[in-house]
This record gives C-alpha cells, sequence and structure tokens, in this order.
C-alpha cells in the first residue's frame, strides 16, 4: 500500500499535478495505514507519519477525543509506544 502512494505521488510531482488537494486525500489514507504498520514496525510507522508533516505542515491528526491529544501533545511515536503498551496489557488481561 505504502509503495503505491510513494509512487503515484511521486508521479504527481514529476508532472506537476500534485496540489494540496490531492496530497491531503492521500495523507487521510496514509495516516491510518501509518498506524497500522505502527503495532509491527513503529520505526517504519514513524517515517510515514514523518512524511505525511513533510506533505502537510499543518496536518492535524484526525483522531478525536484522548487519542488525538497524545498526537498533538506527545508526538506519533510516544502515541504509539503508549497504544503497544495498552495493547500488550489487553492481551494478558486476556489470558
Amino acid at each position: 500500500h505504502l509503495n503505491v502512494y510513494k509512487k503515484a505521488l511521486a508521479m504527481l510531482e514529476a508532472r506537476g499535478e500534485l496540489t494540496l488537494r490531492r496530497i491531503r486525500a492521500a495523507i487521510n489514507m496514509l495516516w491510518p495505514l501509518a498506524h497500522w504498520i505502527a503495532y509491527t514496525h513503529l520505526d517504519d510507522a514513524c517515517e510515514v507519519a514523518s512524511w505525511i508533516y513533510q506533505m502537510d505542515d499543518r496536518f492535524v491528526p484526525p483522531d478525536n477525543g484522548l487519542l488525538g491529544l497524545l498526537y498533538r501533545r506527545l508526538g506519533f511515536r510516544r502515541t504509539e509506544q503508549i497504544l503497544r503498551v495498552r495493547r500488550f496489557g489487553r492481551r494478558l488481561s486476556r489470558s
């Protein structure tokens, strides 16, 4: 999925057709993908999140409530680390 977006955005940029609207449309798909990647590959996910902020420096994580606040205040990596601990705790409690 990620490589498809990288190639598509690179092609649009090469043609001079990469608009803010297209960037934001891609980001709407890349943000959940970064979160999904973070489940198993946190460093790779952080690279995706960083790329998102490079493309649109005014990007605000779409998550509401506490999760959105954590992303905005602590950043992507720290929030995903907290979520990882939470998931681990849930797995332990189910066992």
